[in-house]
């Protein structure tokens, strides 16, 4: 291998190591905007047992093979839940390959009923699935 192909790939791999970060941390900065919007329409409960809602949670889902989601309030869910657990895989780098939240929260907000002041978080999570 030729000096100048040899600083092609690794130009190639820090390029690609640059934007692999930058996505996690556009992922990371999408979960705090998510977070603010729902601290601003009132979404978040600083008092939230989130241990106990992400008991219940795993419970349901290793129980009946299916989401929690229906069983608690999704806002419970989002910020016990998905948030931590999508935080910490981007920081840890291990990005998952795919979201669906914004599905979830569309049903939740848009399409069993419209919540107006849920549709700009509904949009945020939007955005977070189009990142992964």
């Amino acid at each position: 291998m030729s000096h100048m192909t040899r600083y092609l790939w690794i130009l190639l791999y820090d390029l690609n190591d640059t934007l692999y970060m930058t996505r996690l941390e556009a992922v990371i900065g999408k979960l705090e905007e998510i977070e603010r919007e729902m601290r601003r329409i009132g979404f978040w409960d600083d008092d939230l047992n989130t241990a106990k809602v992400r008991e219940s949670a795993l419970k349901y889902a290793t129980t009946d093979h299916k989401s929690p989601v229906g069983t608690i309030p999704f806002e419970n869910w989002l910020q016990a839940v998905f948030i931590p657990n999508a935080r910490r895989s981007a920081e840890t780098g291990k990005k998952p390959t795919s979201s669906q939240v914004s599905v979830m929260a569309m049903r939740e907000y848009d399409y069993h009923s419209y919540v107006p002041k849920a549709q700009k978080l509904l949009q945020l999570l939007y955005e977070f699935d189009a990142l992964i």
